[in-house]
């Protein structure tokens, strides 16, 4: 059951973060780009340590910037 909401709310912030990256074009040019950058490269980092199949979270990120 915890395992449940951990993985929904993960997915959510994940969403979240995306939308936020593409909201923030309204404000600025390099804002998305380095929010888009740090999050990739996070990601990254965390398959290169966690080997935690972080591609989902990438697709959950793509979701959000498509909302």
């Amino acid at each position: 059951m915890i395992k449940k909401l951990y993985l929904f709310f993960t997915k959510l912030i994940h969403i979240l973060c995306g939308f936020l990256t593409a909201y923030s074009t309204e404000f600025s040019i390099i804002l998305p780009i380095l929010m888009f950058l740090i999050f990739v490269l996070y990601e990254v980092d965390e398959e290169f340590h966690l080997r935690d199949e972080s591609y989902a979270d990438i697709r959950d990120y793509a979701i959000g910037l498509y909302l």
